[in-house]
């Protein structure tokens, strides 16, 4: 995975297209283009405005596109910043259950 593809990922996660990610971090939408083919690498400066408009840390792009969090991570991350605070307690407090049923399960 590259960086390129790492802000991709994370742009599409946020339902935005390269025309508008363009407007929010004043830039050209070919200079994001030629960014997501890896034609190209991203000023320092636009990195950290890409990650605050895709609301994550540029941390988390460099994770990505290292291997350490994959697609779904992003996407699920993505919806549950979108969710108001009592459903983000609801979704928190289920999946702490199906963690303790999955280490309650007895192993084959």
């Amino acid at each position: 995975m590259t960086l390129g593809e790492a802000i991709k990922c994370f742009r599409r996660a946020r339902g935005l297209t390269l025309v508008e990610l363009a407007k929010k971090v004043k830039s050209h939408e070919g200079n994001l283009s030629r960014i997501e083919r890896n034609n190209a690498n991203p000023s320092l400066d636009l990195l950290y405005r890409l990650a605050e408009t895709l609301e994550t840390s540029v941390g988390d792009l460099f994770q990505f596109a290292e291997g350490h969090m994959d697609e779904s991570q992003v996407f699920l991350t993505a919806n549950f910043s979108r969710l108001a605070r009592p459903e983000q307690q609801l979704l928190v407090e289920i999946s702490n259950l199906f963690v303790s049923a999955q280490g309650t399960r007895k192993k084959p």
